[in-house]
C-alpha cells in the first residue's frame, strides 16, 4: 500500500507514468514539466504572470549566452538543420510545437551544464503548457511574430559569438512579452526603475 501510493505522488508530480497492465515508467527530463509539482506544493494562483514570463526570460537568456560562449560546430549545425525543417513547417507563436522544442534542447545541451539541461528542459515545458492552457494571454500583435526569423537570430548571434543584442533577441523570441510586462530583462527596465542618488 505504501509503496502503491508513493507511486501514486510520483504520478502526480509527473514524473512517472503509470501504464495500468504494463507497468510504471520514468519521464524523461524531455517530457516532465512543473505545473504538477508546483501544483503539488502550492497553487499555480499563487504566481504571477509577469514571475512566470520572467522566469523564463532568465532562463532564455542564460541559454542564448551560454550557447554562445560554448556551442560547438556540430551542435550549431544541429540548429540550422532544425532551423531548415521550420522553414518548411514554422512554429505559430505560442502553440507547442516539435521542432521548437528541439530546437531547444540543442540549445540546452549546447551550453555544456548538465544541471542547467535538467532544469531547464521541464522549465520550458512549463512554459508551453502554461501558454497551451490559455494562462499566459499573448500580446495582440503577436501573431506577427516571424518565429522562423527570431531562431536564425539566435543561431547568428551564436555562431557570431556575440553578447551584444542578447536581451533585445530574447524578448523577440518571448514574443515582445519582456517589454509589454516590463520585467527582465527587458533592456529600458533598469532606466525606469534605477533608484537615484540624492
Amino acid at each position: 500500500v505504501v509503496v502503491r501510493e508513493a507511486f501514486r505522488s510520483l504520478e502526480a508530480l509527473g514524473l512517472v507514468d503509470i501504464q495500468h497492465g504494463r507497468g510504471i515508467y520514468i519521464r524523461g527530463v524531455e517530457e516532465i514539466d512543473l505545473l504538477d509539482l508546483l501544483a503539488f506544493t502550492r497553487s499555480l494562483d499563487s504566481f504571477t504572470l509577469e514571475e512566470v514570463i520572467e522566469g523564463r526570460a532568465m532562463l532564455e537568456l542564460a541559454v542564448l549566452e551560454s550557447c554562445i560562449a560554448r556551442a560547438q560546430a556540430p551542435q550549431i549545425s544541429e540548429m540550422a538543420d532544425l532551423l531548415d525543417q521550420m522553414h518548411d513547417d514554422p512554429p505559430l507563436p505560442g502553440i507547442d510545437s516539435v521542432l521548437h522544442k528541439l530546437f531547444h534542447q540543442v540549445m540546452l545541451r549546447a551550453t555544456g551544464d548538465r544541471l542547467l539541461f535538467n532544469v531547464g528542459m521541464p522549465l520550458l515545458n512549463t512554459f508551453w503548457a502554461l501558454g497551451n492552457s490559455g494562462r499566459l494571454q499573448l500580446p495582440p500583435d503577436a501573431a506577427q511574430t516571424d518565429m522562423v526569423a527570431a531562431h536564425a537570430a539566435y543561431i547568428k548571434a551564436i555562431r557570431d559569438h556575440d553578447l551584444s543584442n542578447t536581451r533585445v533577441l530574447v524578448d523577440r523570441h518571448l514574443l515582445g512579452l519582456c517589454s509589454k510586462y516590463q520585467v527582465f530583462p527587458y533592456v529600458e527596465l533598469a532606466r525606469k526603475t534605477a533608484v537615484l542618488p540624492e
